[in-house]
C-alpha cells in the first residue's frame, strides 16, 4: 500500500524523494505518502496510526485515501485537518531540517492533538519552506523509540547524530 520510495519522480529534476519503512510487526498501520498535487506541488505525508496489526492497516489505508483525495481536490494539509495552513503536525515526531551545506536540527513547535482525539478539534498550522539543497527527514515515532539488545532508545538526540554522521 506505501508508494516506491526509490526515486519515484524520475521525470521531475528539481527534487530527490526517498523513503523506506521498517515496521515492528509484519503489518502495522504507520505509513507515508507522497503524491504531486498538480504542476507545481508535491504532498508529503507521515501517520503513526494508534494499534498494531491489521485493524491499524486498514484504519491507514481509508486515512491514506481521504487524505490523498482531499489533497487533490484543492484542499491545504490544515483544510484536511479542519485548519488554515500549510503543514500541520497531529501530535507527530518533529521533522529534522537540513540547510543547504548545513547541520541537521529538529524543528521543534507545540504539537496539535492527535487525529481523532476528540470531535471538531483544530489543528495549529506550522510553516516552513526548503530551498535548493536543503533536506527535510519525517519520521514516526518507531525511530527515536526503537530499543537496543539492553532496552536502550535510540532516542531523537542519537537519531540527528546519525543523520549529521551520514552525509545525507
Amino acid at each position: 500500500m506505501l508508494p516506491d520510495g526509490h526515486r519515484p519522480f524520475p521525470d521531475r529534476d528539481e527534487f530527490e524523494l526517498f523513503a523506506s519503512m521498517t515496521p515492528a510487526r509484519e503489518v502495522g498501520g504507520d505509513f507515508y505518502d507522497f503524491f504531486l498535487v498538480d504542476d507545481d506541488h508535491l504532498a508529503l505525508v507521515i501517520a503513526d496510526v494508534s494499534g498494531k496489526g491489521v485493524p491499524a492497516a486498514l484504519f491507514m489505508v481509508i486515512a491514506r485515501t481521504l487524505i490523498r483525495n482531499a489533497a487533490q481536490h484543492g484542499r491545504t494539509p490544515a483544510e484536511i485537518f479542519s485548519g488554515k495552513g500549510l503543514a500541520t503536525n497531529a501530535g507527530h515526531e518533529h521533522p529534522a531540517i537540513r540547510r543547504a551545506g548545513g547541520e541537521w536540527e529538529l524543528t521543534v513547535y507545540r504539537h496539535s492533538p492527535m487525529l481523532a482525539a476528540m470531535d471538531e478539534m483544530s489543528f495549529e498550522e506550522h510553516g516552513f519552506t526548503l530551498g535548493p539543497g536543503d533536506s527535510l527527514f519525517v519520521y514516526t515515532d518507531g525511530v527515536p523509540e526503537a530499543t537496543n539488545a539492553d532496552g536502550e532508545l535510540f532516542g531523537t538526540e542519537r537519531m540527528v547524530r546519525a543523520l549529521k554522521k551520514s552525509g545525507c
